[in-house]
């Protein structure tokens, strides 16, 4: 016969009913992780599709990169080393289980909103997976209008030395073509495909 692990799905089921009563009106993602497992089990929250996540999909840096490129560009660096793998296993094994940090996101509006990110690892004593539960909420109430204006500098020569994928990096361009496309200088772009291994001017 055939031995399924259905371990996930149990942890899943369990934590997801666990935790739907604490989300409230300003909660804008949140998701369950194994981190034993390198996986998302379960999303929500209406940025679920700007961050073009989805249940049982692989916690790697495609996720990590798709909330970079809607971050504010000082940002980025921080977000990045704060939702990397390495530093998520650094933290448990260190034993700071409940970890927050703030950053400004891009609404649906377009402009810039404060948020507070919250990991919190999960105590599950029917499984031996690491599991953490990360929220995204927003916090402009709070914060106001806190250095929210447009930055001057290239987005993109802030952001951390990791691979795009063509969403985020569709993104990114776009977001920086809009704003200096009247600046009456001229910007060129170079694209290497990893994929092809070519080049594409």
């Amino acid at each position: 016969g055939i031995i399924t692990d259905i371990s996930e799905q149990m942890t899943s089921a369990e934590f997801i009913n666990s935790f739907s009563c604490t989300h409230d009106r300003n909660e804008l993602f949140s998701c369950v992780v194994n981190l034993s497992k390198c996986r998302i089990i379960s999303c929500s929250g209406q940025y679920k599709d700007l961050f073009s996540v989805s249940d049982h999909m692989n916690y790697s840096s495609s996720f990590i990169t798709s909330v970079i490129s809607a971050a504010y560009p000082k940002d980025r660096i921080m977000i990045a080393d704060n939702l990397s793998i390495k530093t998520l296993w650094k933290n448990y094994i260190e034993e700071n289980l409940n970890h927050e940090f703030e950053f400004r996101l891009k609404s649906t509006d377009g402009n810039y909103i404060w948020t507070r990110a919250s990991v919190n690892y999960i105590s599950d004593s029917n499984s031996d997976n690491v599991i953490l539960m990360m929220s995204l909420t927003d916090i402009s109430e709070t914060k106001g209008n806190e250095n929210l204006a447009l930055p001057e500098s290239d987005p993109m020569a802030v952001t951390p030395g990791m691979l795009l994928s063509k969403v985020p990096f569709s993104a990114m361009v776009n977001d920086y073509i809009a704003r200096h496309k009247n600046d009456g200088k001229f910007h060129a772009l170079y694209i290497l495909d990893l994929n092809g291994f070519r080049d594409i001017g």
